[in-house]
């Protein structure tokens, strides 16, 4: 099972509707392991990302002296035997999603979804802030992407009945073993002891603790009231739809006694059912 992880920006609607066939044709090609029918340069980027399992297989492959178009080959050839493909793309439209699946009968997809505050807070610790500018034009581009996207989903999921499911992040990080068994569920395949045994030794410490890095919370300490006044200002929709509170002080906001969530959202379409 490999996961190859593709990254979708906020780009202008026109970009995105200009590019959607483009790139839903990729995924596809890359979902079916047909390297003939993906750019060059979109292989080499997959195959040469330092996080990408591929990347470590074809180092591995290329240091027995193979040459790097055999061994490419070869893991293209070794995904069309696999029974099983994951991807993970960062930013992808629902768009692009909906038109995915109706080329790939069977497909699917699971829609993560972030608390604002904790994104932008993270792209701004990692200096992806600066390609936007202020919190202000950050969250407006995002929020906007993101609600887009949610409705997108609703749509998707009244089409394609029982293939799309939405997760938060903070549940999967706060609830990782319910979360994971959730996750193969849905995907069809076996939640096996040792899989669980994994997913206990990567997110708890030897003491039995859950570790949660990075915190759902985190950001509530990292943002001062002001920023996360601005980013709320843009972010009401997304807010409204899972169910997250605003703080009106900084200690209130500090407080992690307070929860960030306000509510019980609809179940429904979600992978599992939320804590309150």
């Amino acid at each position: 099972m490999d996961c190859i992880r593709l990254s979708w920006t906020n780009r202008p609607a026109k970009a995105l509707e200009e590019n959607a066939d483009f790139v839903t044709d990729v995924i596809r090609s890359l979902y079916n392991c047909k390297k003939q029918n993906v750019p060059t340069d979109v292989t080499k980027w997959i195959i040469d990302a330092p996080s990408s399992k591929i990347h470590s297989r074809r180092s591995a492959c290329v240091h027995q002296g193979v040459s790097e178009e055999i061994c490419s080959d070869t893991l293209f050839s070794n995904c069309s035997s696999a029974s099983t493909h994951v991807f993970k793309f960062v930013r992808l439209s629902m768009d692009v999603v909906g038109r995915l699946m109706s080329k790939v009968p069977g497909l699917k997809v699971l829609h993560v979804l972030r608390d604002p505050r904790a994104i932008l807070m993270s792209r701004h610790r990692d200096g992806f802030m600066d390609y936007v500018g202020s919190y202000n034009e950050a969250s407006k581009l995002l929020c906007d992407f993101m609600l887009q996207n949610i409705r997108e989903c609703k749509k998707w999921q009244q089409r394609f009945t029982g293939l799309i499911k939405t997760v938060l992040y903070e549940d999967i990080v706060e609830h990782p073993v319910d979360a994971a068994n959730w996750l193969y569920e849905f995907f069809g395949l076996p939640f096996t002891k040792d899989i669980k045994r994994g997913v206990d030794q990567m997110t708890h410490g030897t003491d039995g603790t859950l570790l949660k890095y990075p915190s759902p919370n985190e950001w509530r300490q990292g943002l001062n009231i002001s920023e996360a006044h601005v980013i709320d200002s843009n972010c009401r929709g997304v807010y409204d739809f899972m169910g997250l509170r605003t703080f009106d002080t900084e200690s209130l906001m500090k407080d992690m006694s307070t929860r960030s969530r306000v509510r019980q959202y609809d179940v429904g379409n979600y992978l599992f059912p939320i804590k309150k």
